[in-house]
């Protein structure tokens, strides 16, 4: 795997079989609030409209992009919800959460990977889709998904694997159709973060902010 936090989505003993072991991501380190603020050349800040950070594989490497959230709310909205599962420990709530960024895309199609997803968010006794029933029991024997039994809980992270390459394919196709309307940076480094712009007393000073 490329990036190591994506190791905390799929632990690594049941990451070949989830298919993730040797996948190279084509976004990478989507960070999980927007962007307010680019280095200035002239040093200190130049404001920008809020955006989503990450890194798109592009011709054999990373380039680093920001996507306006008004401008590409779905896309945009995708990449923050998938930052913030790389930094939410429970498993339950990451699934769901990746989920939700698969959702943000509008990408349609029938996965199983959606029928766990309701599995995990309902009780079992209040599904009542045929399909999402079916595909449960198919992949669980049982509209119940017990993490403490360890068959369920490999099954799980299978689906987790295949959600995240569909997803990384999907937000990948989208962000290369719309190169031309995104803000290139040199480095990550690059995207300020409001406290390194407002400074912490005792920590870093304020950078001068320029509105040219």
């Amino acid at each position: 795997m490329i990036n190591f936090k994506y190791e905390r989505l799929i632990p690594r003993r049941f990451q070949k079989v989830a298919g993730v072991a040797s996948y190279v991501w084509q976004v990478n380190e989507p960070w999980h609030r927007p962007y307010n603020y680019v280095r200035h050349p002239k040093g200190g800040a130049r404001p920008i409209a809020p955006s989503a950070y990450c890194q798109l594989f592009q011709d054999g490497t990373y380039i680093h992009v920001l996507i306006p959230l008004f401008d590409h709310p779905r896309l945009a909205e995708s990449l923050l919800l998938f930052g913030q599962a790389l930094f939410t420990a429970n498993r339950v709530q990451r699934y769901l959460k990746l989920h939700q960024s698969f959702e943000s895309l509008g990408v349609r199609g029938s996965y199983d990977f959606t029928a766990v997803r309701h599995g995990l968010a309902h009780a079992s006794t209040a599904l009542s889709k045929p399909k999402t029933v079916a595909a449960l029991r198919r992949l669980f024997g049982s509209t119940k998904i017990d993490l403490d039994n360890h068959r369920h809980l490999r099954q799980m992270y299978i689906q987790c694997g295949e959600l995240l390459r569909v997803l990384d394919q999907a937000q990948a196709e989208q962000l290369r159709r719309i190169i031309p309307e995104l803000t290139l940076l040199r480095s990550g480094g690059d995207a300020l973060l409001d406290w390194q712009v407002d400074g912490i007393e005792g920590i870093c000073t304020p950078l001068r902010v320029h509105t040219d």
